[in-house]
């Protein structure tokens, strides 16, 4: 019992690490306050459970602890006679002992160790408490200094900028710089203070839990220091374990009390850090006022400068000898150049400014965000929250562009610096620049008189030196102020992917919008009219000069669009035409498959590009300052881009499915199946593309309840469209799969209605959902499975592609092979000089390749499944987060280990070992597990297929060694499937080793025949006495390994039936390999000829035969004897070898035609063995029956065969006896 109620304490105890922990920290933080919010330096704490520390020195009040005051009265020990030096003296008392084991004293030494551990833990908890207390007694004082600071800030007249007119920009350089690094400390004091509120906040929603858990472990130990001592446990050891749970008790009673004054001290210090937040606040306010202010100052000198400097160079230019007149016109240049930087200088700062200003705003949201999820809000608050936060997404989409493109800007205007900085080096000195120039000058012409240009050359020099200056100067500043920007929109960046990951993870599963049957028409008129007024400025510009560069750009438009329609029936032909020429082999090719694919497309994308130019136009033409123009041209722009990719999508699929078109004549598909897609192609366009036209624009609109209204309306009637068209393509008998299920796949036929029933729920789920409120996550889901349908078009039409390719190479290889075969065929026939008529043409049809071969169909699969794996990670990764709050339901638990250091649950583990915590097997797991299960299956199946196609068939390896690598690439990826799966699950191989030992000897005795060929197979695999293709014979059977599997081995008879023989039998038992080491084989074939034939021609027309067999080896060569005088004929034996014995037979066939031929031809005749059968008649009657009338024959008097007498069975064998065999010449 005492060493449950242990166990069950310390699992308590570690639960509040990472609350004490947290605790620390925070305390840690409060030391930069400033001088009203200082606290003491505060240790970090230990964790009661795994720790120990110095008692309290003053107890919790008994009103606080009830339960703690009790046990303490039923105890004889008191908690403050526990004291360090008490302990240190017992450890030394048992150290010194000899009469304790050894295994007994280091036990009582480590509890003892724990004992002043939670004595320090003790301690630590009550300077806590002290410093808790402080805090709340002094913040009165401190709220009031606070608000008299904040009061002087707000008081305090503003700062008007009084610069003298001598200041330079090097001078405001300077003050922008102080100034700025003053608003980057208050700006981090700030985010200081935010970040210690945030802090605050989320540690007094942690401390009621951590009470509650301190709690039960202190009940815990009060009902285990109230039991009775274990018995047969020596004094010294129990003394030790009760001082420890003592020390425990006071560690947890002053943790539970520390937990109650710190949030007391968060209370009463609330308004103190609210106040310094606004404090802090406001001078950073005022600090940013004085650094924009001085900017804009430092703006108008660098203008004035530039202006000035212009005019000088323009004069100098004016005035110039023509000899420096070249000279003289990089100063212009470079005035030009530093008015540009100047402008651009100006537009970087504004940018920061706004930027900053998004960040602020992006920040708030976020920690709003935040609160409310982390609160757990009503479901109702949050979905607009959420809503407001999407489209704050959406209009900051371009963050990530923006920033790499201020970064690339950096990068020039670094480039340029240095630039500026190598040419101002050279006019250091201006007169060795000016000698410099006068040489060059002389030496272009050695008469020139160059005194009177040497003050022009001079002050030219300084000019440029002074423009230089001034772009060194303009150039740092903005390089200076590119970098704040490239930091904000970092900043902004991460809260933007911060907030998104908030968005995706919650938002799919909270309403975006109250239903729609309580929805209502928003009363805005002043918004219509002036949304009106903006499309009509859209369309019509006011500028003539706008006017007119649309009608340009229309009509230019509109021929490009008139001159692709013209040839949009030329399309067509051209498809109808290629398809004619792959109808036939000798004009067939993949070329027209790809020009038949590329005149599809372009057949498709006419309209669409139409409406894509128009989305193009709406979108340029409008002006980032016309907000409600700019407004109505994004909601027009991205509606006109969706229904254009709908008409794109189902217009191909219309080109391709049309009559004489891709699907018909190339990919070979079924033509009621065309016809039916390409009419509910055609349905689903003329429902789709509005509907979508409306959603898109909806999406961007910016007043949420008609967006809502009019968007959800549009995509009820697009759930319906597409309900109609999967009905129409997925009929259980008029569908377009129905053919291929009936003959591809029997079951999937058969449950062809549930199939159908499961897709058209996909839509009809939708369309409930967003009916309902939810119509985000009816958008997301209907986003997702449309671009999974896209992207099953294109992964089908890369199949059939790849499919056709091969088709056309197995088809030409096939005609070559039949080409080859008849030029052989005629070859012969000449050879022999027979008459002969033309060889037969190869017909198309005969050459007509239905199937493709194995290796090439495990090959598409494989390629097909790994695009198909991508595509859909690409559609449904987004919404991963998502799934994630669905993936964290718990299932069950389970109690694992954690090594040393931080484990699962944030417990630290004692002393180096591994720490035993409870974990929970979620529904992400499960459908992780599932999913693992799933891959590994598909990869069982395709990745040794793909792995011999791609490498093994390149490696000299035959087909046993090849498929032995497979066999054991598909084992292992079973094996680790299977473990990893598992694995999530939390059934791993430590929690089940025992049990499949057990199993294993079990079933070891059980089914031993089946371990028995299980381990045969193995042995096959890799000892490989027989292997795939091999040609063996055990007992009466004989044909070729087809199949090598865990339990059996499949041969194929030369009747193509597959014999199923256990693995047992091939490794007990006598096998015959005919092809293991050496496929040659030896054929005999025997042949009499008739007494009267020459011996001598037939052996000379045998060895012919023989050596004229493309089969027959020369090594060994043929040999033919004369192997004696048969019955009737003269016995010859003709004996060659061929390669293998898959050309036994056909070798068999065609020497013996030879022969015959040969021997005919020769007027040799093949001797007929003849019987003679002599009948002669005997004295007394025999009686024969009829067999079917044997059971009779007794009754009639007569005998059967079976019953005749001796006698008259000796009659009967020598009246049928036989004469001897003899030639044809000899019998009569």
């Amino acid at each position: 019992m005492g060493h449950e109620h242990r166990r069950c304490a310390s699992v308590l105890g570690a639960l509040l690490l990472l609350g004490q922990c947290c605790t620390s920290a925070l305390l840690a933080t409060e030391m930069d306050l400033g001088p009203a919010e200082t606290q003491p330096v505060v240790q970090t704490a230990v964790s009661s459970s795994t720790t120990a520390s110095q008692p309290a020195t003053e107890s919790a009040p008994a009103s606080s602890q009830p339960s703690t005051t009790q046990a303490s009265a039923n105890h004889e020990e008191s908690v403050a006679t526990i004291t360090p030096e008490e302990i240190q003296a017992r450890m030394a008392s048992i150290e010194a002992s000899t009469e304790l084991p050894e295994p007994m004293r280091a036990q009582i030494l480590e509890i003892y160790r724990q004992v002043l551990e939670q004595i320090a833990s003790a301690q630590t908890w009550s300077s806590k408490i002290s410093e808790y207390q402080q805090g709340q007694s002094n913040a009165p004082a401190d709220l009031e200094a606070v608000q008299r600071e904040l009061d002087a800030v707000t008081n305090a007249p503003a700062v008007k900028l009084e610069l003298a007119e001598s200041t330079t920009l090097e001078d405001l350089a300077q003050k922008i710089a102080t100034a700025d690094s003053e608003l980057r400390q208050k700006q981090a004091a700030a985010d200081k203070l935010a970040a210690q509120a945030q802090n605050r906040a989320e540690r007094a929603q942690a401390i009621p839990a951590l009470r509650t858990a301190a709690q039960e472990q202190l009940e815990t130990l009060s009902a285990e220091l109230a039991g009775a001592a274990e018995a047969g446990v020596p004094p010294q050891l129990a003394l030790a374990q009760r001082s420890l749970l003592l020390a425990r008790r006071s560690a947890i009673e002053q943790e539970i009390r520390a937990y109650q004054e710190e949030l007391a001290f968060y209370q009463a210090r609330s308004e103190v850090l609210a106040t310094r937040r606004s404090k802090a606040r406001l001078e950073v306010s005022q600090a940013q006022a004085l650094l924009d202010e001085l900017q804009a100052k430092a703006n108008e000198l660098r203008a004035a400068e530039v202006q000035k400097q212009k005019q000088r160079a323009a004069e100098g230019l004016k005035d110039a000898p023509w000899e420096i007149q070249r000279q003289l016109e990089i100063n212009p240049r470079l005035a030009a150049q530093r008015e540009n930087v100047s402008a651009g200088l100006a537009e970087v700062q504004a940018k920061l400014e706004k930027a900053r200003v998004d960040e602020e705003r992006i920040s708030a949201r976020l920690g709003r965000l935040r609160q409310r999820v982390e609160q757990d809000s009503d479901r109702d608050l949050l979905g607009p929250l959420m809503r407001g936060a999407r489209l704050d997404l959406y209009r900051l989409r371009d963050a990530e562009r923006e920033s790499l493109e201020t970064r690339k800007k950096y990068a020039q205007v670094q480039s340029r610096l240095s630039e500026v900085r190598e040419r101002l080096l050279v006019l250091t000195d201006v007169d060795a620049a000016k000698r410099v120039m006068l040489a060059k000058l002389r030496e272009d012409d050695p008469n020139i008189d160059l005194a009177p240009l040497e003050p022009k050359i001079r002050e030219m020099l300084e000019t440029r030196r002074e423009l230089l200056e001034g772009l060194r100067t303009d150039y740092e500043s903005y390089s200076t102020e590119l970098l704040q920007l490239v930091d904000v929109q970092t900043r902004i960046v991460n809260s933007v992917r911060a907030t998104r990951e908030v968005v995706d993870r919650y938002s799919l599963w909270l309403p975006s919008t109250a239903p729609i049957f309580k929805a209502e028409w928003p009363d805005d008129r002043e918004g219509a009219t002036r949304r009106l007024g903006a499309l009509r400025r859209l369309l019509l510009p006011e500028q003539p000069e706008q006017r007119l560069r649309g009608l340009i750009v229309s009509g230019l438009a509109l021929v490009v669009l008139l001159a692709w329609l013209s040839v949009r029936p030329l399309l067509a032909a051209k498809v109808r035409d290629t398809g004619l020429r792959v109808a036939k082999i000798h004009t067939d090719s993949f070329r027209h498959t790809l020009v038949a694919l590329l005149c599809s497309i372009l057949r498709a994308a006419c309209w669409p590009s139409a409406l894509w130019f128009a989305a193009w136009t709406v979108r340029a033409a409008a002006e980032a300052r016309d907000v409600a123009a700019y407004e109505m041209a994004q909601t027009l722009g991205a509606g006109l881009i969706s229904a254009g990719m709908v008409i794109f999508f189902t217009s191909l699929v219309r080109e391709i499915c049309r009559p004489g078109g891709l699907g018909e004549y190339h990919f070979r598909w079924n033509a009621a199946g065309l016809r039916v897609a390409r009419r509910s192609a055609l349905s689903l366009m003329a429902v789709a593309a509005p509907a979508l036209f409306v959603i898109a624009a909806m999406e961007v609109y910016p007043d949420a309840e008609v967006r809502d209204l009019i968007g959800r309306s549009a995509f009820l009637l697009l759930m319906a469209a597409v309900i109609r068209f999967l009905w129409r393509i997925g009929h259980p008998e008029r569908g377009i799969f129905v053919d291929w299920l009936r003959h591809h796949s029997p079951w999937l036929y058969r449950s062809r209605y549930v199939l159908l029933v499961a897709l058209l729920m996909l839509p009809l789920l939708s369309a409930v959902a967003a009916a309902v409120g939810y119509y985000y996550t009816a958008q997301e889901m209907a986003h997702r499975l449309g671009q999974t349908a896209r992207l099953a078009l294109i992964v089908l039409l890369i199949h059939a592609l790849l499919r056709r390719a091969f088709f056309v190479a197995q088809r030409r290889l096939a005609h070559e092979r039949a080409r080859r075969k008849r030029a052989a065929a005629a070859a012969r026939l000449a050879e022999q000089g027979a008459a002969h008529e033309e060889a037969p043409a190869v017909e198309d049809e005969e050459l007509d390749l239905i199937s493709i071969g194995a290796q090439t169909r495990k090959l598409l699969r494989a390629v097909v499944i790994f695009i198909m794996a991508i595509g859909l990670w690409l559609c449904w990764s987004e919404l991963l987060p998502a799934l994630s709050v669905v993936g964290e339901t718990k299932l069950w638990s389970y109690t694992g280990t954690e090594a040393a250091g931080q484990s699962a649950e944030g417990v630290a583990a004692v002393g180096g070992a591994a720490a035993r915590v409870i974990k929970y097997v979620t529904l992400g797991d499960v459908t992780t597990a599932a999913l693992v299960a799933l891959a590994t299956l598909v990869l069982a199946r395709n990745i040794p297929g793909l792995l011999e196609i791609a490498i093994l068939q390149r490696l000299p390896l035959d087909t046993g060694g090849r498929f032995a690598v497979t066999a054991v690439a598909r084992y292992l990826i079973i094996v680790a499937g299977v473990v990893i799966a598992f694995g999530e699950i939390g059934v791993g191989w430590s929690r089940v080793q025992w049990l499949v030992a057990a199993m294993t000897v079990g079933l070891g005795f059980g089914l031993q025949e089946i371990f028995a060929n299980f381990v045969s197979g193995l042995m096959l695999l890799f000892e490989r006495p027989i292997r795939i293709g091999d040609t063996v014979t055990i007992g009466e059977i004989s044909g070729v390994v087809s199949r090598i599997r865990i339990r059996a081995t499949t041969i194929t008879d030369w009747d193509r039936k597959e014999l199923v023989i256990p693995n047992k039998e091939f490794i007990t038992g006598k096998v015959i390999n005919w092809t293991l080491s050496d496929s040659t084989l030896r054929i005999i074939i025997p042949v009499g000829i008739a007494y009267q034939s020459d011996t001598e021609l037939a052996e000379q027309l045998l060895y012919k035969v023989a050596r004229a067999h493309e089969n027959v080896l020369s090594d060994p060569p043929p040999r033919v004897y004369f192997m004696g005088f048969g019955d009737s004929a003269l016995q010859f034996e003709l004996r060659v070898f061929v390669a293998s014995v898959d050309l036994s037979m056909s070798t068999r066939h065609d020497l013996n035609k030879a022969i015959d031929h040969e021997f005919r031809q020769a007027g040799i005749t093949i001797a007929l063995p003849q019987r003679d059968i002599h009948v002669r008649t005997i004295q007394q009657p025999l009686a024969l029956l009829h067999p079917e009338h044997h059971d009779h024959g007794k009754s009639r008097g007569g005998l059967s065969l079976g019953e005749a007498a001796p006698e008259q069975q000796r009659n009967l064998d020598d009246i049928l006896r036989t004469t001897t065999p003899k030639s044809r010449d000899d019998s009569r």
